[in-house]
């Protein structure tokens, strides 16, 4: 979904189900909530992977996977990294507060809170989330239009560049609706440009002349034409 219609994702990770239960219950008349649960704690990575919460709810005290190390778990796996997590344990100890954000949480409840309490803490944080979601998208855009004007841009260098005026070219660069079918209307001055007695002459000098001449001529009018912001269409005969 978009970053306007991404709803609130709930995924709780505790062992008891009575927790899982009533945790959801808390939860079930709230639309805009969507609630998983997952009881057990080695699976935890990959059902965040697969469900992509905007919250993890996660218990301290598991019999399979110390609580603690399931946070670093959490927060070393790009696909749950910047997640925030809200860590629930049984008991308020300073010490193990501060190993929990250590660790990486980003918010300690003791279990289970009030109802009014919870649901402040999971929109507070899940809209922190989806804020870094929608930013992350945002850039990701404006990189890839970058992207597509570098590529234009190059397009437009490598095309007309080896015909056109760098004048010429600037202006293709910052009106790309010059590029447009259908052209547009003006007044122009059209020169042809020869080398007078050019046919006789060639007949009677060797090719490596002609071809010195020839070079001497084209670069004398080139830098002339481009000098006027001229154009050249084509070097013909």
């Amino acid at each position: 979904p978009s970053p306007v219609e991404r709803p609130i994702t709930v995924l709780l990770v505790d062992d008891q189900a009575i927790i899982g239960e009533t945790v959801r219950r808390m939860l079930a008349g709230e639309a805009d909530i969507r609630f998983h649960f997952c009881s057990d704690p080695t699976a935890a990575l990959g059902v965040a992977a697969g469900v992509s919460p905007t919250v993890i709810l996660q218990d301290l005290v598991m019999p399979q996977v110390d609580g603690l190390t399931l946070v670093r778990l959490f927060r070393a796996d790009p696909r749950t990294r910047d997640i925030p997590l809200i860590v629930l344990s049984a008991k308020e100890d300073p010490l193990v507060k501060a190993q929990a954000f250590a660790c990486g949480a980003n918010d300690y409840v003791v279990k289970l809170p009030d109802k009014v309490e919870l649901l402040a803490r999971i929109r507070y944080h899940s809209k922190g989330y989806i804020a870094l979601l929608e930013r992350n998208a945002a850039f990701k855009a404006l990189v890839e239009s970058q992207r597509q004007l570098e590529l234009r841009n190059r397009f437009i260098r490598d095309t007309f560049g080896r015909y056109l005026s760098d004048e010429i070219v600037a202006e293709l660069l910052e009106r790309p609706e010059g590029l447009a079918l259908g052209g547009e209307k003006r007044r122009v001055t059209i020169m042809m440009a020869d080398l007078r007695g050019f046919t006789s002459l060639s007949e009677r000098l060797p090719p490596e002349k002609v071809v010195r001449m020839i070079n001497n001529f084209l670069e004398e009018m080139t830098d002339v034409i481009v000098r006027h912001r001229g154009t050249i269409d084509k070097f013909i005969g």
